[in-house]
């Protein structure tokens, strides 16, 4: 189990617990996790789940989600997935899968512990455990030695309990054909399209009714809050004018920094990669590796790498263009890798060599010796940067000069009078809709104007057109305005939400009916066109363009004995009745190339049912108490 963990440590275990965990050290004994008096956010069968633990789960949790919405995750989104909810319920999952190998006399020692955190490349220099190293990087990700120790720890003993909980799960033959046939069976379905704007027409709009609505979804149409300002900007654009940078400058700071023009040896090298599960086995690993052979056998026999990359290769990224990589520089892929294309030479073929991808193959195609960019080439470049040094410094002169003025005259009026010049002003505006002077900012320049109060002075504010010195002329907090003012909206609103009902409603009884006399006679007794889809895979639904996802993946479930979904879909403003309307089979030629895959995916299907039904049923038994409301 340990030496399965070690192999994979570069990979799962930092990938995973370094970007969203915070774990515990043994080394130098910080002292016990649990025996901080904290407070208490709940208790699963008495064991407390402190507060800090949870704000540093919601945090990372936060910040994954914010990678992957981007500024498109909202306040509100958070709110309607739970987010604080769900971080809750996977710690409480934690506490009961820890109490429950304790039962089970399931434990990590130490020494494992020990062992794995001295594996990780992450804490190492030149293949030695760094202390120091180790503290830098836990530092970096916010984390302290004890909580490093304790959530890895809790990672090593719930894969010694998955271990013993599905290490008897097989996958027979008859099973992964069947789901072989079943994934690869094309099938095509008929359907009705009914869009919700087509029920528009028969919502009866009444003030009534618009009072109702606004009283019930009134919090829709509150305001952010907003402010005005009047500011004075020195402008970067006008303290350039006429500003030019010597060419003996330019010489000058290249002689004195030539290392940032330094450019390190770049190699080109196209691959095959033969994947290999981090959780892979022995076996599983060998066969790969004997894969990797028969493909670098068929290199060696004449066959060109482009193509047998091309049919072979397990990346997706790079197997269309024949397994190249373009250009990199020593250190950019992982270390194996790496190792390998900068002790080839041009157009050596190499391979296998392991990596926790997987087995490689490898040629090097091209070698850029390291080199110096000449002064000719980096000129421009250098004169850019020497005079948005100069142009930096003497805006930041000028703004300080006038901030000091402001504060000698009192106030932002009386400078303007004294320096004989306009304040600039705006309207109100938001956080969400700043004005044009505010364009490309950073999140944190608007932030505090919004924390000032009325008629409070700015510090200087850097923005990309120049620096800010602004006062808030005016503050309009988030309210919710009266119907009147937003009665157009709320009316689009009330008669957009009707209509979806009815139709809705109207795409229900289409459904009923085509239950008992077919989806064709009662799209045609409801004035509705019926159109069918090509035939497409269950894997993917491929060939089925014109559908929206929601409805394909409906579909995707349909047979002759389940003709028809529970409901009707909602995708893109329409609901949709489908129905299944054939089916070709599968050849079962490609069985064998798949079979491995297949094997794997419905291992880790069993393997996780099982795993989420012992969590539920220990979740079920357990006396689990919220103490402090999140």
């Amino acid at each position: 189990m340990l030496d399965l963990i070690r192999k994979n440590a570069g990979s799962w275990v930092i990938r995973f617990i370094l970007g969203a965990i915070v774990v515990v050290f043994i080394f130098w004994g910080v002292g016990s996790y649990r025996s901080q008096r904290m407070q208490v956010v709940a208790k699963v069968n008495g064991e407390a789940i402190l507060i800090p633990q949870f704000q540093r789960a919601y945090a990372q949790t936060l910040d994954r989600y914010s990678k992957i919405f981007g500024r498109s995750l909202t306040p509100a989104m958070i709110k309607k997935m739970q987010l604080k909810k769900m971080v809750l319920e996977g710690l409480i999952r934690q506490v009961l899968i820890r109490q429950e190998a304790r039962r089970l006399g399931v434990r990590v020692t130490d020494k494992e512990l020990q062992d794995t955190i001295l594996s990780f490349p992450a804490f190492q220099r030149q293949g030695v455990f760094s202390k120091r190293l180790y503290r830098l990087v836990l530092r970096e990700k916010h984390m302290t030695p004890p909580e490093f120790e304790q959530e890895l720890r809790d990672q090593l003993l719930n894969s010694k309990v998955d271990l013993l909980l599905t290490s008897s799960i097989a996958v027979p033959d008859v099973e992964a054909k069947d789901y072989y046939l079943y994934k690869n069976q094309q099938i095509r379905v008929s359907y009705a399209a009914i869009p919700s704007s087509s029920c528009q027409g028969q919502v009866k709009v009444t003030q009534d009714g618009l009072n109702k609505w606004f009283q019930a979804h009134k919090e829709r149409y509150r305001t952010p809050p907003k402010i005005a300002i009047s500011y004075i900007l020195v402008a970067r654009k006008e303290v350039e004018k006429g500003m030019k940078i010597d060419p003996e400058e330019v010489k000058e700071y290249y002689a004195a920094h030539k290392a940032e023009f330094h450019v390190p040896e770049q190699r080109r090298a196209r691959h095959i990669l033969v994947k290999v599960d981090p959780t892979a086995g022995p076996k599983e690993v060998e066969a790969a590796r004997k894969r990797a052979e028969g493909l670098l056998k068929e290199i060696k026999g004449g066959r060109p790498f482009e193509e047998v990359a091309k049919a072979a290769s397990d990346d997706t990224a790079t197997k269309a263009k024949g397994g190249d990589l373009g250009f990199f520089s020593r250190g950019t892929m992982v270390k194996p890798f790496d190792q390998a294309v900068f002790s080839m030479k041009k157009g050596e073929i190499r391979g296998p060599v392991r990596t926790r991808f997987g087995w490689h193959i490898i040629q090097v195609t091209a070698i850029k010796p390291a080199h110096d960019r000449p002064l000719k080439e980096v000129r421009a470049e250098i004169a850019k940067r020497l005079l948005n040094q100069k142009v930096t410094g003497r805006l930041w002169e000028q703004a300080n000069k006038i901030y000091d003025g402001v504060i000698d005259a009192g106030s932002m009026e009386a400078y303007a009078k004294r320096a004989g010049i306009t304040l600039a002003t705006t309207p109100l505006f938001s956080k969400a809709d700043p004005p044009d002077l505010f364009a490309g900012a950073k999140p944190e320049a608007l932030a505090g104007l919004f924390s000032l109060g009325k008629g409070e002075l700015s510090s200087l504010i850097e923005l990309p057109k120049g620096i800010l010195i602004a006062q808030v002329k005016e503050k309009q907090p988030s309210h919710i305005p009266p119907l009147k003012e937003v009665e157009k909206r709320v009316k689009a609103d009330f008669v957009a939400e009707r209509a979806r009902e009815l139709c809705r409603a109207k795409a229900q009884r289409l459904l009923a009916k085509a239950r008992k006399v077919g989806l064709a006679k009662a799209a045609s007794a409801m004035g509705l066109k019926v159109e069918t889809s090509p035939f497409f895979k269950r894997i993917s639904g491929l060939g089925a363009p014109a559908l929206p996802t929601a409805v394909v993946d409906a579909a995707r479930l349909l047979r002759r004995g389940r003709p028809f979904p529970d409901t009707p879909i909602e995708a893109g403003g329409k609901w949709f009745v489908v129905a299944f309307s054939g089916s070709k089979d599968a050849d079962l030629t490609g069985f064998p190339k798949e079979k491995e895959a297949i094997v794997k995916e419905l291992l880790d299907q069993k393997r996780n049912m099982v795993l989420q039904e012992w969590v539920k049923e220990l979740r079920e038994r357990a006396q689990v108490e919220q103490i402090t409301r999140l």
